[in-house]
């Protein structure tokens, strides 16, 4: 009898409970301003009425939903544009900046000072001529060594080479100095051994004496040298080098890449090289977005492990690195030492030879297949085409001069097509199209299952 009790009970209280939902969602169906609600819950209607209203809502709701998701993916995948722009007059143009490679690797002086720092090491002999192969080093040639030599430390690889680099000695003048005080070169570490950068924002960060310091700070660096069509042509030349070279023409505030395109000058020998840039910048509201969103990146963005600053060619040197360690379970050692990836002795070295097309391009030679490195570009980048080149014999010491003679009459802007209060008269329109709702109407819903439910609610308790 008493379970029979219960039973009923527990019945009730669910049919009061249905009951009472029922009567909410009438009520609100009833006052809803979304068009159509109220016709689905009208009493004495035929049921075909019934059935036309409620299968008209469900296909304006699926309709607002697709194209508001629409709209969604293109503000979340596609919200920019790059236009062209034409204002010249208005624009600085930063001189390219060159990273030189000398020709003459070692400095024979210097071999001295290896061996007392790398105490530990007992044949000298050996020792050097190892050394002669190491700073030749580079993706073309991994197989320059002709025997092993396991001695010296992996990870002293780069130290070594550091400290027996040839001594570039040049005089540098540009066409500002007045303004643009710049009258060194940088050494940093590239895939091609030590190099040397003039008008360079970045390559600090690839200088050996910052990776012993083992700072990963961002470091402030000059302002690259810049000219507009008001300053008339600006150019920089380097003279009195001691040695040929193998020069890359880059950004100011990139790396050179081993896949670049190169020169190569003799020693004794001039060079003059004209060159056009093509700037691509973003506007404020553009770096206001996601860098998904946006598709590039910005220097202080890095997710990099190499580096605190990104850039494109870094990205892909990484990705380069990444690819080693994949294929023979090591690093070149000119890459920045991190803890969890082995340098290369001498044998795996002769592993990444076997691979140095693939490495180098980063596109299977057999396939054509691209590797996937997720690179983005930067969001403010510029391309430099060499329009005129000259060499001639100079007996003055080895000489290069390069400059911009002509300044870009168009640039490329990456700007907001589709932006957040695009999409929210998109969304408002597409619901206002199908469903004859506004914004008010969204508030509407939530007021109705918050505050009025909760009051609804309140009173029913009241009552029972």
């Amino acid at each position: 009898m008493i379970t029979h009790y219960r039973k009923l009970k527990r019945k009730s209280k669910i049919q009061n409970f249905l009951t009472s939902a029922s009567d909410f969602f009438l009520i609100f169906m009833e006052t809803s301003s979304i068009h159509g609600f109220s016709h689905i819950v009208t009493r004495k209607r035929h049921p075909l009425e019934y059935f036309l209203w409620i299968l008209t809502v469900i296909l304006a709701g699926t309709a607002t939903v697709q194209l508001n998701l629409s709209k969604w993916r293109q503000y979340q995948d596609n919200p920019t544009v790059v236009s062209l722009e034409r204002n010249y007059l208005d624009w600085n143009t930063s001189l390219p900046a060159v990273s030189i490679c000398p020709e003459a690797k070692l400095n024979p002086s210097k071999l001295e000072e290896v061996i007392k720092k790398f105490s530990y090491v007992k044949d000298e002999k050996r020792l050097k001529n190892f050394l002669l192969s190491l700073v030749f080093v580079s993706y073309k040639n991994f197989d320059v060594f002709m025997e092993t030599f396991d001695e010296l430390k992996t990870s002293d690889y780069w130290k070594a080479v550091a400290i027996v680099k040839h001594d570039l000695t040049y005089s540098v003048i540009n066409s500002n100095a007045e303004k643009y005080d710049i009258t060194t070169m940088s050494p940093f570490m590239s895939e091609s051994g030590i190099c040397y950068s003039y008008n360079s924002v970045v390559t600090q960060y690839n200088d050996p004496s910052y990776w012993e310091s083992r700072n990963w700070s961002i470091v402030e660096a000059p302002a690259a040298f810049r000219g507009s069509p008001l300053d008339g042509d600006i150019f920089a030349q380097i003279m009195s080098m001691n040695t040929g070279y193998r020069l890359y023409i880059h950004a100011p505030a990139e790396f050179p890449d081993v896949a670049l395109s190169s020169m190569v000058a003799k020693n004794n020998s001039f060079k003059e090289l004209e060159i056009q840039a093509l700037n691509i910048y973003s506007t404020e509201a553009t770096l206001q977005l996601s860098i998904k969103q946006r598709k590039c990146r910005r220097p202080e963005e890095s997710n990099l492990l190499l580096s605190p600053i990104y850039t494109y060619n870094m990205c892909r040197m990484e990705c380069r690195m990444k690819k080693c360690w994949e294929l023979c379970g090591c690093v070149p050692y000119f890459y920045r030492p991190l803890e969890n990836f082995k340098i290369c002795d001498i044998k795996g070295m002769k592993c990444l030879s076997k691979h140095k097309e693939l490495l180098v391009k980063l596109r299977d030679p057999k396939t054509e297949k691209k590797i996937k490195c997720d690179c983005l570009p930067q969001c403010d980048e510029i391309n430099y085409l060499i329009d005129s080149e000259s060499t001639m014999n100079w007996d003055f010491g080895t000489t290069l001069k390069w400059g911009v003679i002509r300044y870009p009459r168009l640039r490329y802007k990456r700007d907001i097509i589709f932006g957040l209060s695009d999409l929210l008269v998109a969304i408002g329109g597409t619901a206002g199209l199908f469903l004859g709702c506004s914004l008010l109407s969204f508030a509407e819903i939530f007021y109705f299952f918050s505050l009025r439910l909760f009051w609804f609610i309140v009173r029913k308790m009241r009552k029972n």
